[in-house]
Formats: structure tokens, sequence, C-alpha cells
């Protein structure tokens, strides 16, 4: 028989024979003997070398083995020989596996006799590797037979060391004595990989349990760890053991629906299923205890649609989202189906409709254009106003008409059809059609297109004349539920999820949720705005959102300007917010009187989540339907319909014995398929939704575009600069009387959206939060929409703006790019700073059109160049630096509660003009990134 020794060949000979090293190796010929087996190594590791053999180079081979008769003893009697009295097994214990640690060796019980009647206690220690391997055998004809398993290749680390301790318990305590004290293998090097050595203890198995809980990842759960305890040789397989363990244990024998059901029920979810013949379940429908307060309190809007690509079943996931005060999206309902049926969506909004106060049902529902969901909200909620997102009617009139129309005329197209759907009045609306038909009477197939499938069936329900009378809070749009499944899928990762690990991870999102609403509420109730210390704002403080007086603020600015215009108002704000439009706030802020809370909605001013309701009625419909069951199951004659009954009631009662089991997996889900096995496995694991088909449109449409060398991008020979720092590259292309007062400049990714990255990295202190720089722009371009139509040059042009800034990918495509200098009024207007832009060919100051004026401490000035004749960089401004003139559209259109802008500014735009000239500042071109 052959056993095994620990050597590496990158030990050096002198650390094996080195006493301090090699836990006091005392016998020479031991020593020697070591030495011959390392020399041994390196000999066959250079014959390895010059063979070209590579499978032993550069890492560690395992244990070298040699026969057990010429293998020389490891004694170590006298590290565990002791006179000392332990006063517990627990004290006795860990001192051997600390001795046994200390010199190499992984000591562990052999067995134990504490708890025999009339027998002295006693335990028996041996090395981890003793005894030996004993193959797995089965009786065949009254004989044992080795059976050979079809196992994963294994091996066994046995070699019948013959260590041995013995432990009695004496009257003073326990007292070790050595039995056999030698080892018939070497020391451990490393004491990772050996499981006695890693396992964890109590305080880190909890650790463990609850770190995995909060879904952390394994890997960074073992680095936990081992930051806690760096003498700690734990190894991965060991954190999966203690978290399979642990699920194992909480299953507890019951199958996963059950054991989901029970979850369900402990955590207090509202929850309902439905199952088939054969009991597979084909809805399962949850709502967390958070969402019944929340629906009570904030009941008036709700949005939903169907994610896919969450489940290993491939039930699409249908979400149901609503909108607080504070603006903040909460998740109300989660439904898996087994398809988009009428009757599946009927099954779920039913259930839905029975959480909510009778009193109390949405008035606005917004989704896109599923059918089926759209004649179920028919059904069960007809009394609310049905929307269409605006979002997926502009995608679909994309994909089906975008290869009607060359580049040019489609730009126009899709502007015309923008003003249609913008459409104030019905007046307006049928005026602008009229123009649509006029103007693209050449392109019969795409008017017939948008008349016959969004005009005449659904033009109510996404038109402005018709949706700017209902109070939808601003949510035209299903993107709150769209972002919700974004959420959702970033942490399940991928799609073969079951059901019970994507309730985990929901209920994780949602403990977050609250969180983060309630925290909202707070700001609101203690922070107060230095915009809203004034009158007019007195009885609203503290009491009203604080999203709702930034909203009535902006209206407040335009007061002056209506009265100045003399234009009659729309009471778009009241309709759809209801909140004081312009002529309401007119005679408040003109007799600087404050705005009283009537004019206020009750959604705005709902901070908190504890909604009225009259609970003594709700106990006595309750008991009156439980009177109704009483009675129809005592009248009834049928015993098998009895039987039924009480299994209903005892599945609600007690959850882990429901009979109900999970969907069957289908073995070729739906989808598209990869010509390569690979990628399709792949794909079928990941949540990423497949793309739509304007995104093939636009895909079909795209050119390869030559990639263009800039000399800057030219890094070869050079020392390698960070990718998104550098200095000054771009200075050569301002003015040259500028440039000593440019401190640095800063470059930003090329991909179209390279304006609006350069911006969020001086507002959002990051460049990747385009996104949010886009959706802040568009929503000040709407929410003012009639006078930027008065600084741009029309409503045409504004339509424009409002195409540009409504895209939310990357890369962007050219007409998709910011354009200046019409975007800098709204970049200074909507995030109240003063915006300098710098070329060669235009240098201009935009300052905001209607706010007033900051002092010149807090004022916040940012500087973008254009260079290369199509991008966007970062531009930072030395302290006393010049300034170009104000941009002319700003004195003309501003209002006049913004006049004194410029005032802190004259001195630098002089300073400016005196060494560059007016000529560059007043050259208005329009450019394009």
């Amino acid at each position: 028989m052959e056993t095994s020794i620990a050597s590496s060949p990158s030990i050096d000979k002198q650390e094996i024979g080195d006493p301090s090293i090699h836990h006091d190796l005392e016998s020479e010929d031991c020593a020697m003997e070591v030495e011959k087996q390392v020399t041994n190594v390196v000999v066959t590791e250079q014959k390895s070398q010059q063979e070209g053999d590579i499978s032993t180079l550069g890492s560690y081979v395992g244990p070298l083995t040699i026969p057990t008769s010429t293998r020389p003893p490891y004694d170590c009697t006298e590290h565990f020989t002791t006179e000392t009295v332990f006063p517990s097994d627990e004290a006795l214990v860990d001192w051997i596996r600390c001795t046994g640690k200390q010199h190499g060796f992984i000591i562990v019980i052999m067995g134990s006799e504490k708890c025999i009647k009339n027998r002295t206690p006693r335990m028996r220690f041996s090395c981890e590797r003793s005894g030996k391997y004993r193959p797995f055998v089965k009786k065949v004809d009254g004989k044992e037979v080795a059976v050979k398993k079809r196992v994963r290749s294994t091996g066994t680390k046995k070699c019948e060391c013959p260590f041995e301790l013995k432990v009695v318990k004496g009257n003073d305590g326990w007292t070790v004595s050595v039995h056999n004290g030698t080892h018939n293998h070497p020391p451990a090097v490393y004491l990772e990989g050996h499981s006695y050595a890693g396992r964890l203890s109590a305080e880190q198995t909890t650790t463990v349990v609850d770190l995995s809980v909060a879904l952390v990842k394994p890997k960074e759960i073992l680095t936990h760890l081992k930051v806690q305890d760096p003498e700690n040789v734990t190894c991965i397989k060991t954190v999966y053991n203690v978290r399979h363990k642990y699920r194992v244990t909480e299953k507890a024998g019951k199958s996963q629906m059950q054991h989901l059901l029970d979850r369900l029920e402990k955590y207090q979810y509202v929850h309902w299923t439905r199952g088939n013949e054969t009991e597979n379940v084909t809805e399962l429908f949850w709502s967390p205890p958070s969402a019944g307060e929340m629906l009570r309190a904030f009941p008036r809007v709700l949005m939903m649609d169907c994610t896919y690509k969450t489940n290993k079943y491939r039930f699409p996931l249908l979400q149901i989202v609503g909108v607080t005060s504070t603006e903040m999206t909460f998740c109300a309902a989660f439904a898996f189906m087994e398809c988009e049926k009428t009757e599946n969506y009927t099954w779920v909004l039913e259930k839905l409709k029975g959480m909510m106060d009778p009193n109390a049902l949405p008035s606005v529902i917004v989704t896109d254009r599923e059918l089926a969901l759209m004649n179920a909200i028919t059904k069960v909620f007809p009394h609310a106003t049905h929307l269409l997102c605006r979002w997926h009617i502009g995608k679909n009139v994309l994909a089906k008409c975008r290869k009607m129309f060359d580049d040019k005329m489609w730009e126009e197209f899709i502007c015309s059809w923008g003003l249609v759907v913008l459409s104030a009045s019905v007046a307006q609306y049928e005026e602008r059609l009229c123009v649509l038909k006029r103007d693209f009477e050449m392109v019969p197939a795409a008017l017939q297109y948008v008349e016959k499938n969004w005009l005449v069936p659904y033009k109510e329900r996404f038109v402005g004349a018709w949706t700017d009378k209902v109070m939808h809070f601003g949510n035209l749009t299903s993107n709150r539920a769209e972002s919700s499944h974004s959420k959702l899928k970033n942490h399940l990762e991928n799609s073969q999820c079951n059901f019970d690990t994507i309730w985990e991870k929901i209920h994780r999102l949602m403990l977050l949720q609250v969180t983060e609403v309630k925290a909202s509420f707070e700001k609101s109730l203690n922070t107060v705005q230095h915009d809203f210390r004034t009158t007019l704002f007195d009885r609203l403080r503290g009491v009203v959102s604080s999203n709702a007086m930034t909203l009535v603020l902006a209206a407040s600015h335009q007061v002056e300007w209506f009265v100045e215009s003399k234009r009659q108002c729309e009471c778009s704000l009241r309709h759809t917010h209801g909140l004081p439009c312009a002529h309401e706030i007119a005679p408040y802020k003109m007799g600087n009187i404050p705005l009283p809370i009537e004019l206020i909605h009750d959604h705005w001013n709902r901070l908190s989540l504890l909604a009225p309701q009259n609970e003594g009625s709700m106990e006595e419909t309750l008991l009156a339907h439980f009177d109704c069951f009483y009675n129809k199951f005592l009248n009834e004659e049928n015993y098998d319909v009895k039987v039924n009954y009480v299994k209903k009631m005892q599945e609600l009662a007690h959850p882990k014995s429901s009979s109900l089991l999970e969907p069957k997996v289908n073995a070729q889900p739906r989808g598209r398929k990869s010509t390569k096995e690979k990628n399709a496995a792949k794909e079928q694991n990941s949540t990423r939704r497949d793309p739509s088909e304007f995104e093939h449109v636009l895909a079909s449409l795209e050119t390869p575009k030559p990639v263009k060398e800039k000399p800057r991008r030219n890094l070869k020979g050079k020392a390698k600069v960070p990718a998104q720092l550098y200095i000054c590259p771009f200075i050569n292309q301002f003015p040259e009387a500028i440039r000593p007062y440019i401190e640095s400049v800063k470059d930003v990714d090329d991909d179209g959206n390279c304006g609006f990255r350069a911006v969020s990295g001086f507002m959002k202190g990051d460049v990747h939060d385009w996104l949010m720089v886009r959706s802040d722009l568009l929503k000040e371009l709407e929410t003012h929409l009639h006078l930027y139509e008065q600084v741009v040059g029309g409503t045409q042009r504004a339509m424009e703006l409002l195409h540009i800034l409504s895209w939310y990918e990357s890369p962007a495509p050219q007409e998709q790019w910011m354009t200046m200098p019409d975007m800098g009024h709204i970049i200074a207007s909507a995030y109240n700073c003063v915006l300098v832009h710098l070329s060669n060919v235009q240098c201009l100051t935009f300052l905001p059109l209607q706010s007033k004026p900051l002092p010149s401490m807090k004022r916040k000035v940012i500087a973008i160049g254009f260079v290369d004749g199509g991008h966007f960089v970062q531009v930072f401004l030395k302290k006393g630096s010049p300034m170009p003139p104000i941009a002319c559209n700003w004195k003309r259109h501003r209002l006049s509660i913004a006049q004194n802008w410029d005032a802190a500014h004259v001195a630098a735009i002089q300073k400016f003009n005196d060494i560059i000239g007016v000529d560059v500042a007043t050259k208005e071109v329009i450019h394009v990134k």
C-alpha cells in the first residue's frame, strides 16, 4: 500500500530541513529522507521541461507518494504531552485542535463516551487521515460484494495514520494521554483545503446564513469571513454547503409550492393561486403587506405591464405599480400567468380589486395596447379611464412607418405626428391632423396606419386634447412599470429561477421600497427648499409634498408671462395634476397672499401610509361572508363537495398542506434560437429582453460608419493615459485668447449622447447618468412648452426638441444628438445654473429663463466645449475667467423675475469682449452632437 507525503517543487530544500518551518522534525534520518524526496521532485520537473511536458510546470502537483515501509515516522508525542487538567471538554478540544494546527496536523474526534451510565466519560482523538478507505458494498447471495458506483472522479486522504490520543475525565477535570504520537505522513504545508480545518464556528455560520438571506454572493461572503478573521482557511465549497444546509432546513421536507405558500403566509402577503386538473399552478398572485396600505393611500393611478424571461416555467410576469405623492413608484402586486388571455388577466385584476377599498378604486390605468388586458380592465374596472402608453405608440409608429420615408422626410413626419398627439384641444387636433394628411398625402400607407390603428379607435386614450382632461398626475406612459422590470431583473441575474427564488428576491426589493417611500415622506415633512420660503407657500410647507410645490412654483413663474402675453390659461395643471394653474395662482401672487390648502388635491397631501378606513364595517362584511359560507357548508348534501370545502379551508389555515404543484418546465421554451449551442444556452439563461420590432427596424437602416481616425485617439508609442481624463487635449480648438483660462478638459464617450454626458458630469457627478439628464430636460421642456415655443422660434422646432430628448438608448442616431443653442436655454433653466458654451465658431452664455437669481456664492457655472466638428466635452474654467456674451433669446424671452441673472457677470462678459471680440460670441450657429 502507498500513502502520500506533501511536497512542493517550489519549496527550498533548506526550508524543508528547517525545524522551525517543518514542526521540529527531530530525526536526522527523517530530514535526509525528505531532502532526498525533494531532490527527486526537482529532477523530475527538470526532466519534464526538457521533454516538453508542461502538465506539471508552474503549479503545486500535490502529495508525493512513497511506500509506507520506507517512510520515517513524524513524532508529535512531546507536543501533546501535558499535565494540564482541563476544566471542560470544550477547552480540551480547543487545545488539542490548536496544537495540531500549529504543527501542521488536523486532529478530529473519533469516539466519545460522555453520556453512558456507570462509565467514566472519555474521548478518543486521531488524525484526519487515520483509517482506510472503505468502498461501497452490498450483499449478493449473502456475501458482501464491492460495487463500483458511477460517480465523478474522487479520491481519499485516508492513509492509516496511527496517531491517537485518549482523554479521560477525572474528579478534577479532563486529562490527556498520548497512545500513539506518530504520524506516517508529513505535516500539511497549507491548511486551506482541509475540511476540518476550514470548519466554520457557530458565529461564522450565522454570518454566512444572514448574508445569504440578504442576497450576498458566496464569493463576497467568503471575502467577508477572511477580512474578519485573517487566519480563516475556509474554502468557497464550505460556504456553498452552509447555504445548501440552511435551505434544506428551511424547506423541512415541504414541496416548492408548500414552502412558497408557507413563506407568503409567514410574511403576511396577500396571495392567490389557481391550478389545472393536474393541480399544477396556472396563475399565481401575490401582493406585499405594504402594498395594501399604499393602495389605500394612493389608489388613483395604476400602471400595468408584462415582462418575460424571469422564470424557468416561461410564465409572463404582470407587474402592477402605482405612484405616491412624492412621485415614488411602488409595486402593488405581482402575478404569474400561464398565458396572456382575457380570462387570465381578469382573474388577476379581480384579486387586485378584492384587496382594495371599494370606495377607492383606480380612476386611471395606463398600459400598452395589450388587447386581452384592455378587455379585462373594461370588465373589472369599468369606471376607470384607460390610457395607452405614448412611448409604446411612438415606437409602433416607428416600426411600421419608418421604412416608408427617407431620413429628412421621416423627421418631418414624426414631428407632425408629435404635434397631433400633443394637441391641447379638439379643434387644434383636427387642424393638425388635416395638416398631417395634406403634407404626407404622397405616403397613404403611413397615414392609413396611424389613423386606422391608433387615431380612430384610441385617440381618446393618448391624444392631449382628451388626456389633458384626466387627472393622471403626469403619468402618460408605462415607464414606471418598465423601470420596475429592470430593477427586478438586475436582482434575478438569470431567467431560470423558480417561484420560491423569485419571491425571495422580490421580498428584499419590497423592504427597500418601503424604506425609500417613507424617507421621501419625511423629506417633504421636514426639509424645506429655499425656493418655498415665500409667502405663497406658507400654508403648504410641511403639509403638501415637495414635488407638488415644485410644480406649483413652476406655474407661478408663468403668471407674469401669461399676464404680459394676455394668453388664456388652458388649466392643464388643474385637470391633470389637481394643482392650481397660473390663472388661479395670479391673484394670490399679486396680492402676496398664501395659497390655501383647498386648492391642492388630496393625493398630494398624503405623506403617510395610514389611509383612513372604516375597520368596523369591514369586519361586519367579513363576518357576513363567513356566515354565508358556513350556512352553505351545513346545507350542502353532497359529501364530496363538503370534503372539498374542508380541504380549501385547511390550505388557507395551513399552507404547507397544499397539494398544488409547480408548473411543468417547458423543455423547448418559446423565443429566438441561436444557431450555436453555446450562445443559445447563454441566451436562454439571460433576463435581457428580446429586441422589439422598432429596434430591428432601426438596426436594418443603420449603415456601417467608417472609423474616423483622430490625432487625439492615437496613443501608439506614448505612455498610457487614463481612458477618461485628458489634460487639455482639445486646447487648440478653442479661441486662442481663452486658452490660458482653461484649467483642464475632460473627454466623454463618443456615442451620440456626449453632450448629455458632459452635462451629467457636472450636474449628477457621473457622466454615466446621461439618461437622467435627458429625462430632466424633457420634463422641463414639456412643463414650459409655451415659453420654449417662443424661445426656439415656433411650435415645429419645439416638437423637434421633444423628439430629440425622447431617446434613451446608446448609441444615439444623428437625429437624436444635442443641438445648440436651443438646448442651452433648457439646460440652464432645468438646473438653475449658468451654462457656458465654447467653440471656435460660437461662444455663448445661457442663463435661467424663469427663476429668481441666486446669490453669486451659490451659483453653479458649468462649461461645455464643442470640438472635432461633432463632439462635446467638459471644460473646467479657472476662477475669474472671462465669460461669453449672453444668448440674445434670453434677453427677449426671459420672465421679469429672472431679469437680474446677468448682473453678476457683466465684468466677466466685458473682459471676454475685450480679449476676443464680439464676432465669435454672436454667431448663433446650430451645433449638433
